[in-house]
């Protein structure tokens, strides 16, 4: 995937989505409406290549989940993909998609940060589809861009692990911290009660 630059304000709106996301999920009328909306958009924008040839197989995947077929991810998985694909239908944008090619840009970077986060479960997703005999959802995909892709996957599981372990250390340093905090406020708050 070519470099995508996550910006505060792609992240907002990317956020900003998850909310109407898990009502969407849980509603199946408006699951429906938004698939329905979700494909009227996609007729009009072309596929533009790598960058949101993604799409189809979130979309599989969420139709999957929701008729019950597959269920071995995280709700957080299907929420986040259906917050990035609201986006794409939304006409609240960053950037006007009426400017040609350029207006596409917002939906791919708010499309690409979801993928960075459910690449791991769609692979295992695409896994299923195989081992059930289901064509998978990626098509006309050469032999280079499966390559591509189960890279991205391997550095996407190696960054989620690093960032998990700075995480556990960072938290190990802020309990370190605030023990000795804690204790100084029990001692306040036994002063001042005295």
């Amino acid at each position: 995937m070519a470099n995508i630059t996550i910006t505060p304000e792609i992240e907002e709106a990317y956020e900003s989505g998850k909310k109407e996301a898990e009502q969407i999920l849980n509603d199946p009328d408006k699951m429906e409406v938004f698939l329905q909306r979700l494909e009227q958009k996609l007729d009009e924008v072309p596929l533009v290549g790598e960058q949101l040839s993604m799409v189809p197989v979130m979309i599989s995947m969420i139709k999957s989940y929701v008729k019950g077929e597959y269920r071995e991810c995280p709700v957080s998985t299907i929420v986040a993909m259906i917050a990035s694909l609201l986006y794409l239908i939304s006409p609240k944008d960053i950037i006007k998609d009426s400017i040609p090619v350029l207006g596409l840009l917002d939906d791919i970077a708010v499309i690409y940060l979801s993928w960075k986060y459910v690449i791991g479960d769609v692979d295992a997703y695409q896994k299923w589809r195989a081992e059930a005999g289901r064509e998978t959802v990626f098509f006309n995909e050469s032999e280079e861009e499966k390559a591509k892709k189960e890279a991205e996957i391997a550095r996407t599981k190696k960054i989620r692990d690093t960032v998990n372990d700075k995480v556990d250390v960072v938290k190990d340093v802020v309990d370190e911290k605030t023990k000795g905090l804690r204790s100084k406020v029990k001692e306040k708050v036994a002063e001042l009660k005295k």
